[in-house]
């Protein structure tokens, strides 16, 4: 009976730890992460794109009548948005 108010209390604290090691490692990868410096690609685009063209894009509903067709371009340094309702 006394067993119990002793060994629970001691197998509580050694999860207790387990998972502190967990959170610690965690915690370190984590940390990591941030201290990783920005990600550079190693090619680069030289080409400049001055219009964008979107021309007869259709898309229908899966068991559905309902169908829809897209056109639009888009020049460069222009901003456009697209909503649907």
């Amino acid at each position: 009976m006394y067993n119990n108010m002793l060994v629970d209390p001691l197998l509580q604290l050694v999860n207790i730890q387990a998972q502190m090691i967990k959170v610690k490692e965690s915690m370190s990868r984590i940390d990591a992460l941030f201290k990783m410096r920005e990600y550079k690609p190693s090619y680069h685009y030289e080409e400049r794109i001055n219009k964008i063209v979107v021309d007869n894009v259709t898309f229908k509903y899966p068991k559905s009548d309902i169908k829809m067709l897209f056109n639009f371009s888009v020049n460069q340094k222009k901003k456009k948005s697209i909503s649907f309702w």
